[in-house]
């Protein structure tokens, strides 16, 4: 691949992160693919949420916080079903972003009596 100066270069990353070539069951969520002792499995270059090396989102670890502190706070104040008639996530793409479509989620909010 030849690059000249101005060339748009795009990182398919979801794509890389559902190739089944590096992830069994791509689709499926399996958190426990990153914990700290299954991270040696994990083949370089295959899983950037923020980018890799010198040019990697500066936010990475507020993100993660933000993210962190704002389930914590949702979980303490609602529980978390899915519909009745779920059906597989369904996105929209276009070249740079991807968009649920419909709404798989019921969000309950706790009264104090479920507490």
């Amino acid at each position: 691949v030849i690059l000249h100066p101005g060339d748009l270069v795009i990182i398919p990353f979801w794509s890389l992160h559902r190739d089944s070539r590096y992830w069994s069951e791509p689709e499926m969520f399996h958190p426990d693919r990153f914990m700290p002792e299954n991270k040696d499995k994990i083949i370089s270059y295959t899983h950037m949420p923020f980018g890799m090396g010198p040019r990697s989102c500066i936010a990475m670890r507020f993100a993660l916080i933000e993210a962190k502190v704002a389930l914590a706070k949702l979980l303490l104040r609602a529980e978390l079903h899915l519909r009745s008639n779920y059906e597989e996530l369904k996105l929209e793409q276009n070249t740079l972003f991807l968009r649920p479509t419909g709404v798989q989620l019921v969000i309950t909010p706790l009264t104090s009596t479920s507490l």
